[in-house]
């Protein structure tokens, strides 16, 4: 996991609307440690910018012109070393073969907007297990 100040996983959202700051909220209050992009370039400057401490532990990349987003995980995966970090594409498309196209491009998931956020969580869930492990069992033992 990335290392940053408070030992979290670290989530990169990248959304060109107004929807970052309720999307950062809900993931803070969730454990999430959250770095911002505003638009596909500024995603793919962070994400290849070796001399970055925090490195994302899995990209939300959300944008309204998917062909950019395509182009910036193609980027991302070529030349930032993250070519593991899992990428969720965020879109208003439902198409099947849009599905298909989002795979092809590298990514790692897709979710349909308007995000639901338990969905987003339990999605978060499965393409972190070790966090969301380490979450249950802190959980469990605060319960005791």
């Amino acid at each position: 996991m990335t290392k940053n100040d408070t030992d979290r996983p670290t989530v990169m959202v990248v959304n060109d609307s107004d929807m970052n700051a309720l999307m950062r909220q809900v993931l803070e209050l969730d454990g999430y440690c959250v770095l911002e992009a505003t638009n596909a370039l500024e995603a793919v400057e962070e994400a290849v910018d070796f001399t970055r401490r925090e490195r994302p532990d899995v990209i939300l990349l959300d944008l309204h012109e998917p062909e950019d987003g395509f182009n910036a995980v193609c980027r991302i995966r070529n030349g930032g070393g993250l070519g593991k970090v899992p990428i969720v594409l965020i879109s208003n498309q439902q198409e099947a073969s849009f599905y298909d196209e989002v795979l092809a491009a590298g990514c790692s998931k897709f979710v349909t907007r308007p995000v639901e956020f338990d969905q987003l969580k339990v999605l978060l869930d499965g393409l972190l297990p070790n966090y969301a492990e380490d979450r249950k069992v802190k959980v469990h033992s605060a319960r005791m």
